[in-house]
């Protein structure tokens, strides 16, 4: 399964393919916030999500298990939320909010790229999404 950093790295890239630019100032220097995943802008000291506009956002579920949802969903859209739980170790009704997250993220042109964009690399790592 990929770990954290891995997911973490490849959001980086997903959100900014070019490098770091602050949304607020244009900045491209940025320090790491310590022990989250945020980084803050050298220029006028904002500090942005690694999740900003993702179903990601503001979640304490770890990236490695919201990729392995996206990729377990891709490979049966029909994953129960109780199965799910039992693949990643995660309760029901979170499993079961993931699901509806990823459902709903799918109804959008930005989700549906995000989403179809992790199950690509996934696949490529040759991961199905099971811990």
């Amino acid at each position: 399964m990929a770990d954290e950093n891995a997911c973490q790295e490849w959001l980086f890239r997903y959100q900014w393919p070019d490098g770091f630019v602050c949304p607020h100032c244009g900045e491209v220097r940025y320090y790491k916030v310590p022990g989250r995943i945020q980084y803050e802008c050298a220029g006028c000291g904002r500090q942005i999500a690694l999740t900003n506009g993702t179903i990601m956002y503001k979640s304490r579920i770890p990236l490695y298990k919201w990729f392995g949802a996206v990729a377990l969903y891709n490979a049966d859209k029909e994953i129960s939320a109780a199965e799910l739980g039992r693949q990643l170790c995660l309760t029901k009704p979170t499993a079961w909010l993931m699901l509806k997250k990823i459902r709903a993220a799918l109804k959008t042109r930005e989700g549906r790229l995000l989403l179809a964009k992790i199950a690509e690399w996934m696949s490529k790592r040759g991961e199905r999404g099971l811990a």
